[in-house]
């Protein structure tokens, strides 16, 4: 019997594959559908940008869920970077693609399928036994950084992007990779913190996420073979709002594509502030 709100396995599918890649901007329903209340409530009025897609997977993180976090990044008495919640999986897990390893081995200990999940693509933190208390900080972590960085190889814990063209295009590097053809980029911790401290990329250009979201791909995780487009596609809980390649139904050229991510970053970083129970209220109205 099928599950009440879901869609008949005969029902034809859209295929929104060739919207999602690095720069996408995707946003939860409203109103929630059955499958986001009862399986995905962390996505409910959640907006989500592309980092990457391949064959793999998906890879993304959460806009707007501030943190009770903060990454000082100057000396001066100027306020702290918000660190933002940027999905259950830890950045050097996702970077060294660690995140499959725990999968399979968890499929084995297991030996079955959990039939509590409706889509096993999006990984659960709950892999490695951590929990939402893990990602925040009280005090400054800004400790974190090392000092020994090597430019080859970004160990950061955190994901840092930022909307400075100047610094996005700078010839000599270390303006980060743009993500597709978007304004935004996705830049090292430490390029980021030298832009930040010498005063060329300012704070509210400027985002840092603890964590990212993982949809894994695969002929059994779906009807749409995982990714995020299980979710768009298959459930029909998320949906596109700025394609990658910058077009698709709703947005009519590169223009309103690029004043709806300034937009969007512009609600972020001006509204929303480190988590506290002053600031829940504005964080929730600008979410």
């Amino acid at each position: 019997k099928e599950k009440e709100g879901s869609r008949s396995e005969s029902t034809i599918l859209n295929d929104s594959s060739d919207q999602i890649g690095p720069g996408t901007l995707v946003r939860a329903k409203s109103p929630p559908n059955n499958d986001m209340l009862l399986y995905d409530a962390e996505f409910l009025r959640s907006i989500i940008l592309v980092l990457e897609d391949s064959d793999d997977a998906t890879v993304g993180i959460l806009l707007n869920h501030p943190m009770v976090a903060a990454v000082e990044v100057k000396d001066d008495e100027e306020e702290p970077l918000c660190l933002r919640y940027g999905g259950p999986i830890d950045v050097p897990t996702w970077k060294d693609g660690s995140y499959r390893d725990d999968e399979e081995d968890e499929v084995e200990e297991d030996g079955e399928d959990d039939d509590e999940e409706m889509y096993e693509g999006f990984m659960d933190i709950s892999n490695d036994g951590a929990t939402i208390d893990d990602f925040m900080f009280d005090d400054d972590i800004s400790d974190n950084f090392d000092d020994e960085y090597d430019d080859d190889d970004d160990d950061s814990s955190f994901v840092w992007i930022h909307r400075n063209a100047a610094i996005g295009s700078r010839l000599r590097g270390g303006g980060g990779t743009q993500l597709g053809n978007s304004n935004v980029w996705l830049i090292k911790e430490d390029d980021a913190l030298t832009s930040i401290q010498s005063g060329i990329l300012p704070l509210e250009d400027t985002m840092v996420f603890s964590g990212v979201c993982i949809w894994e791909k695969g002929d059994d995780l779906g009807r749409c073979r995982g990714g995020l487009r299980e979710q768009v596609d298959g459930l029909e809980s998320l949906e596109v709002v700025r394609a990658w390649n910058g077009h698709d139904h709703d947005v009519g050229d590169d223009d309103d594509d690029d004043a709806l991510t300034e937009g969007v970053w512009d609600i972020l970083t001006k509204r929303q502030g480190i988590l506290s129970k002053e600031s829940l209220e504005d964080n929730i109205q600008a979410s």
